[in-house]
């Protein structure tokens, strides 16, 4: 966004950038550590429904899987220090068993772990 102009107008014109908009750009940037935890399977006998049965149930009685964020929908935010700031977020993530595709995109796109490791975790999905 700064080289196009956009942040703040001092950094901006010590930069030699033409200011477009004065905005605090960058000023809350934060770096968030990631750490896998435990992975837990569970041998389910109910059959996973596909994803045109799960939009139907949704489009037809808002009910069903598409009703919520997915993983966010089991996020939580924990004080640690007492400062009343949460310093740890923790995502509990469910993914259907069988979903390979889900697990790479999540392991391996949101989270760029190793090969390896993705393997263990699709292996665990099956």
């Amino acid at each position: 966004l700064m080289l196009s102009g956009i942040g703040p107008r001092n950094h901006l014109k010590h930069l030699g950038i033409k200011v477009v908009k004065d905005l605090r750009v960058g000023e809350n940037l934060q770096d968030h550590m990631l750490m896998t935890g435990v992975l837990l399977s569970f041998n389910y006998s109910k059959p996973v429904k596909s994803a045109d049965e799960n939009m139907f149930e949704y489009l037809m009685r808002s009910s069903g899987k598409f009703t919520n964020i997915g993983f966010l929908s089991s996020s939580m935010f924990i004080d640690v220090d007492g400062d009343d700031h949460p310093d740890i977020q923790f995502h509990n993530v469910d993914i259907d068993q069988n979903h390979e595709e889900d697990v790479k995109m999540l392991t391996m796109m949101s989270y760029n772990l190793r090969r390896d490791i993705v393997q263990s975790y699709i292996d665990a999905n099956k």
